[in-house]
């Protein structure tokens, strides 16, 4: 049986913070319970690109984690993310997360119902390892994930 939900991170491994979602992914590996293992494929990415389209329409929900500067009060937050209709210039980047949804959308037919899920970030400097104190960070974030998944998948 194929996975029902993806969850694919985003960010620069050189630019600290940026590189949270990476560790969300690394900490649901740790802690992902058994039964939830052979519904679930995660993968990451510096960045969205139009070959994601063939990647997340395979799909029934999509979780994609990324780190938010803007986030005020939250270490995370999570929203679902809709399709923006409107024809983007054609670039191997995509802009934003509803672009993609609409390009998929569009070349297949058929979108995945998808999810943010927002961690806040404080340090985008050059380096290529995470700051001390993004550990807990991450692991709100890992928190935060394993539970969208168990509503998503409630009878796992």
């Amino acid at each position: 049986m194929k996975p029902t939900i993806l969850i694919i991170s985003l960010g620069n491994p050189l630019r600290s913070d940026d590189a949270l979602g990476a560790q969300v992914i690394e900490n649901i590996k740790e802690s992902l319970p058994l039964p939830f293992k052979k519904y679930i494929t995660m993968e990451t990415a510096h960045q969205i690109d139009i070959a994601h389209s063939a990647l997340i329409k395979e799909y029934q929900y999509v979780i994609f984690v990324d780190v938010d500067a803007g986030l005020q009060n939250n270490i995370t937050k999570v929203k679902k993310v809709e399709s923006i209709p409107g024809v983007p210039a054609f670039s191997s980047h995509i802009g934003s997360i509803p672009t993609l949804l609409y390009l998929t959308e569009k070349i297949y037919g058929f979108c995945p119902e998808c999810y943010l899920t927002a961690i806040k970030g404080h340090d985008f400097s050059l380096q290529d390892r995470l700051p001390i104190d993004s550990e807990r960070t991450a692991l709100e974030g890992a928190k935060t994930v394993l539970q969208l998944v168990k509503e998503l998948l409630p009878v796992v």
